[in-house]
């Protein structure tokens, strides 16, 4: 996990053990109920929009480490019932996703919100947010539109990737409102990106061209973008992007939360349903009879 990462940066934390225990509470007051553990209070109000209590209680975590960990302690104490929902985060792109037991689930790609982009939910914000006209010039379909947003967060991944694989302890809040982005073209410039970037983060010695040209050879390397692109930078170049290049709103009408918000909105049964995340799910209530975490259809 990424500390600097302000969704998963919690003033108040927990340890696997406490979260376990926590668990362990839910299912022997509640018999035949399930929990699903996940990382924060925005993950249990998207998965609470599919689960019924007592059916399934959602368990916040505070973090993707204290959800992880929470594994081990339940699996030792032979807990059934209970299933674990993180974000991936770079472990696809590392090839390690290898799972400690089957009750821990990782997102398909980067993260929950990296899944909601990917989803049917993105058309449905466009409709009521982007410029019709504007659309049909510069990205007719949803795909052209997720294209051009992972083109933009793509070098910014990188770098939150070599921070992670070098210890470089890189901050990546508060970004100068991304300043590093071109608002009519969606173009990228890195190395303002990382002057920016070191410089939030003190490092003023680091050397920034060697910086910029590992970018570009990890860029070239031609992973995965929903691999790579964190959720939070894919909302903030999106809500970019329906300012000038694909809508005509306010800065103010067009912030991260405000698309993150929307995106989330939209992303209804219908979307979850056609998501690698429902199947994993809905595979682990097969293996686990007389355990449901979703509502049933």
């Amino acid at each position: 996990m990424n500390v600097s990462d302000r969704r998963k940066s919690f003033t108040i934390t927990k340890t696997g053990f406490e979260v376990a225990n926590e668990a362990r509470m839910l299912l022997h007051g509640h018999k035949g109920s399930s929990v699903l553990i996940v990382e924060g209070p925005n993950d249990k109000k998207l998965f609470s929009k599919f689960i019924t209590e007592p059916t399934c209680f959602v368990l916040i975590a505070l973090g993707k480490s204290a959800a992880s960990t929470a594994a081990n302690p339940l699996r030792q104490s032979n807990t059934k019932g209970y299933l674990i929902i993180v974000d991936a985060d770079f472990d696809h792109l590392r090839q390690n996703a290898n799972l400690p037991h089957n009750d821990l689930i990782e997102t398909e790609f980067h993260d929950l919100d990296t899944v909601v982009f990917e989803s049917a939910a993105l058309e449905k914000l466009l409709s009521r947010m982007a410029d019709e006209v504007k659309l049909r010039s510069v990205a007719p379909t949803a795909a052209d539109v997720r294209k051009r947003v992972y083109q933009a967060a793509l070098g910014l991944g990188c770098l939150r990737y070599l921070s992670e694989e070098h210890a470089w302890g890189l901050s990546f809040e508060d970004l100068d409102g991304f300043s590093f982005i071109d608002r009519r073209t969606l173009s990228s410039n890195d190395n303002k990106m990382v002057d920016i970037v070191i410089t939030k983060s003190r490092e003023i010695d680091r050397c920034r061209p060697q910086i910029v040209n590992l970018i570009a050879q990890t860029v070239a390397r031609g992973h995965d973008p929903r691999q790579v692109c964190n959720g939070h930078d894919v909302a903030d170049v999106l809500a970019i992007a329906l300012q000038v290049l694909l809508g005509n709103l306010e800065p103010s009408e067009s912030r991260r939360f405000v698309v993150e918000s929307e995106l989330r909105s939209a992303f209804d049964a219908a979307a979850f349903r056609a998501s690698g995340l429902f199947r994993a799910i809905r595979e682990w209530e097969e293996a686990n009879p007389g355990y449901l975490v979703l509502t049933p259809s």
